[in-house]
């Protein structure tokens, strides 16, 4: 069986596709259904060419063409949950650059993060770290590529929706209106789509804008300067059950081992707590608690740290959301911990950290 030309053709495409390709990982975006895309066009066209030339039955080609749709569309949803996925994490780290340029948190984070997802923007504004990533650049390559092998493909609007499923994931959901047939008309479809990816928090790295913006905004309010370094924080889930405990082999004081809150503190680790705010929250700067809250300790072991990062350098304490913003009232210093690590009386309970207050 020989090529068609158009096969030809399409083969060249699809060799000019690779060219220059970064590999897989990276921030280039949805190669597979491409390749999975043109492949099967290819198999059906050639397929159908095929027939046309040998069998003259209408009926069997007609099933041929059903069959080779339907197996297109099957791979096109395939593909988009995965973009989904690869363009919410892409948002985020997009939604972080705009933090770090910006110096301010998003207005509303369940339209911006979308927007991002969508359009790689905030308001319109590019952003590196999501614009090579969007749904709309996955909608257009996949209907012009399809459009050149003989198959017209269109997109309505996608809708996208973020829910906490948690404190640790975010559930988002898209929808989107396709249109698909092929040239000649004799199969179409015509669907609407609804697709979920949970998104766990702490699996890509991102990072916690509520440093940075509050770190900066309060050095510089406190000293009359722009800080040398921000403080930064990656979200990274906390491990530990208990914080410390009796190590009978040492004198006191070393008997008190805190080894384990340490470690919590330096390695920027969150935990679950109800009165902080939660991942969404921390990307609109909003501070309000919540039943999917999460905290870290400022890491005072670390460099660049100097009280003079948080909202009130002469008295702090060291949960992130006081440290930065809202303060506190009270507060206690630990056995055996740095000279600056302070928890308020409610910290001091829900830490199980009362029988080691040295204040």
């Amino acid at each position: 069986m020989s090529e068609t030309p158009k096969i030809l053709r399409a083969k060249q495409h699809l060799n000019m596709l690779w060219t220059g390709m970064p590999p897989m990982g990276k921030k280039g975006f949805l190669y597979t259904f491409f390749i999975v895309l043109m492949i099967g066009l290819l198999t059906i066209n050639f397929q159908i060419q095929h027939r046309s030339n040998t069998v003259l039955d209408r009926t069997n080609l007609l099933v041929a063409q059903m069959e080779g749709t339907n197996a297109l569309v099957e791979d096109l949803l395939l593909d988009f949950d995965r973009g989904v996925g690869v363009a919410a994490v892409q948002a985020f780290k997009g939604a972080s650059e705009f933090a770090a340029q910006n110096e301010s948190y998003l207005d509303d984070v369940h339209v911006r993060i979308p927007e991002l997802m969508l359009n790689g923007t905030v308001k319109g504004t590019e952003l590196n770290a999501s614009k090579d990533s969007t749904l709309t650049l996955w909608t257009q390559a996949v209907a012009n590529v399809s459009e050149d092998l003989g198959v017209n493909l269109s997109f309505g609007e996608i809708s996208i929706l973020l829910k906490e499923a948690g404190p640790w994931q975010v559930n988002i959901t898209a929808e989107m209106n396709v249109s698909m047939r092929d040239l000649t008309a004799a199969v179409a479809w015509n669907f609407t789509y609804l697709t979920s990816y949970l998104l766990n928090i702490t699996d890509h790295n991102f990072t916690d804008p509520i440093y940075l913006i509050e770190g900066r905004a309060n050095y510089e309010s406190n000293t009359g300067s722009a800080p040398a370094e921000d403080m930064m924080s990656v979200f990274t889930r906390n491990t530990y059950t208990n914080w410390w405990q009796n190590d009978t082999s040492q004198p006191p004081p070393q008997q008190v081992n805190t080894s384990l809150l340490q470690s919590h503190v330096r390695t920027y680790r969150y935990r679950n707590d109800t009165d902080a705010p939660s991942f969404l929250q921390r990307f609109a700067g909003n501070f309000s608690a919540s039943k999917n809250g999460i905290e870290s300790f400022t890491n005072m072991y670390a460099s660049p740290y100097s009280p003079d990062y948080s909202v009130n350098p002469s008295f702090f304490c060291s949960t992130d959301f006081q440290f930065f913003r809202s303060g506190c009232t009270t507060r206690h210093q630990i056995i055996n911990t740095h000279p600056q690590f302070y928890v308020d009386d409610a910290h001091l309970i829900s830490y199980n950290l009362t029988k080691i207050n040295s204040s």
